[in-house]
């Protein structure tokens, strides 16, 4: 980082702390939202887009050679006039990383004169040719996409530590997208009702990466088609220098005809009052309560497999009441299938239950980037736009893990930083790091974003920016 950025930081820093100092309020008499006699005028020479940090997401995505790759790969126009394919899959994401939360949204972009000059562009695709691009896809140009990806993934990988490729751990599972629509080919109805559209998502618990998409009817049982794309994700995994893969999934997931085939500083809060189970208590709702669990396991081979595995038993003893009176009491059991001799048991229980956290990351692509969603017309159509969408959320993950570390007294501190990326939820990253106003400035060769406000997230930014600009 430049000496002149981090002192502009450092000060910016400095008078909102001045601002915020509980100490010094000032005068209290009157309220604090004090503006009047407001207007509004257009500039002519200063040129603002509210989005500035997509400029440092276009830098990281020409750094990781997505563009090119796309490009080269990947075949769907006959012509290019005047779009790219490149062009077509990043305005889908990049829509997502401007707060699109549709294909219409893709006006309020081409019709912007700033975002077209902080992108170089002329124009970009309106909402009606964007989706006659996803309706250009085959089954095969989509998987073609998706391998596109994880060979800029790998490059991403590439720069992580050696503790990073020590075990990646893939979880898998089925979503429910439904939709109202009467004539898009390929829906069906699924076993809760739902009409629409039933994708296999495969992710990188490591990373919180997606790995795949494949978009099924909405009748489909979720395990469909998963053990082809389990092999081409451990295929990724192993080629990226992973040296262990963990594979999770719920019941539905163990195929046992494929099992055979993968060997292998501040006090602490004090808990908040369970407001929930007071009023489950006070209007004497049917309540279930944990009382006992037990852990055992035994030597299991399944009727289709030659092999024996390992099944961990779960016994809960769950004692069912109404109000403070107890009715009887419910023995549920879980079982857990695994090839994995080593831990104990008990350790084998917690490592499944964290497959959990993919329904965040599930509720990430369905409400944050918006890929969960059927706005085109067939099943292939409406996958190619879950993939190209769902773009934007890895970018958020290539963002975090292209980071530096840099050895000495920070290195704790930017892995930290990392880690925290990694894990925050779609919106934060956007208001954190995409949408900054910036002032667009062409000055001979360069194209200039100038940050025209602070945030405490900017360190972090300027500090990618130098491996960007390197």
């Amino acid at each position: 980082m430049k000496p002149t950025v981090a002192r502009k930081l450092h000060n910016s820093k400095r008078r909102i702390a001045r601002r915020l100092d509980k100490t010094k309020l000032g005068d209290c008499s009157r309220p604090m939202f004090s503006a009047r006699n407001i207007r509004y005028e257009i500039g002519d020479r200063c040129r603002g887009i509210a989005h500035g940090g997509l400029g440092a997401i276009h830098l990281l995505v020409r750094q990781l050679g997505l563009i090119d790759a796309i490009d080269e790969r990947l075949h769907l126009l006959k012509i290019h006039l005047p779009f790219h394919e490149s062009d077509h899959v990043l305005n889908f994401a990049y829509n997502a990383l401007c707060d699109g939360t549709c294909l219409q949204d893709m006006e309020l972009r081409r019709n912007d004169e700033v975002f077209l000059d902080a992108l170089g562009a002329r124009r970009s695709p309106d909402p009606t040719t964007a989706g006659d691009f996803c309706r250009r896809f085959g089954a095969a140009d989509v998987q073609a996409l998706q391998d596109i990806f994880d060979d800029v993934r790998i490059r991403v990988w590439a720069g992580q530590p050696d503790a990073f490729f020590a075990q990646a751990t893939i979880d898998m599972d089925g979503t429910l997208v439904a939709t109202t629509g009467e004539c898009k080919r390929g829906m069906d109805i699924a076993y809760d009702g739902t009409w629409g559209y039933h994708p296999l998502v495969l992710s990188l618990a490591n990373t919180h990466e997606v790995l795949r998409i494949v978009n099924r009817s909405g009748n489909r049982p979720s395990h469909e088609g998963a053990a082809a794309q389990v092999d081409r994700a451990l295929a990724v995994c192993f080629r990226g220098g992973f040296r262990r893969v963990r594979l999770r999934g719920d019941t539905d997931f163990s195929q046992t005809e494929h099992l055979d085939r993968y060997t292998v500083r501040t006090e602490p809060r004090r808990r908040p009052d369970r407001v929930k189970e007071q009023v489950v208590l006070a209007r004497l709702f049917d309540n279930q309560r944990l009382q006992s669990e037990e852990v055992a396991e035994f030597d299991y081979r399944p009727a289709a497999c030659q092999n024996s595995y390992r099944m961990v038993v779960v016994r809960k003893n769950i004692s069912v009441e109404k109000g403070e009176q107890a009715l009887f009491d419910q023995i549920v059991y879980f079982f857990y299938l695994t090839n994995d001799w080593g831990p104990e048991a008990n350790e084998i229980v917690f490592e499944a239950n964290d497959r959990c956290d993919q329904e965040n990351l599930l509720a990430q692509l369905r409400g944050g980037v918006r890929a969960l969603t059927a706005p085109v017309d067939n099943l292939v159509s409406n996958w190619a736009y879950m993939v190209m969408t769902g773009l934007a959320w890895n970018l958020k993950a290539w963002w975090a893990l292209t980071l530096p570390e840099e050895p000495g007294r920070w290195q704790a501190k930017y892995r930290a930083e990392k880690l925290w990326l990694l894990r925050i939820e779609f919106k934060t990253f956007v208001n954190a790091f995409v949408r900054q106003a910036c002032q667009v400035v062409r000055t001979g060769r360069q194209l200039v974003y100038r940050l025209l406000a602070w945030n405490p997230q900017q360190p972090i930014f300027f500090r990618l920016l130098s491996v960007l600009r390197c």
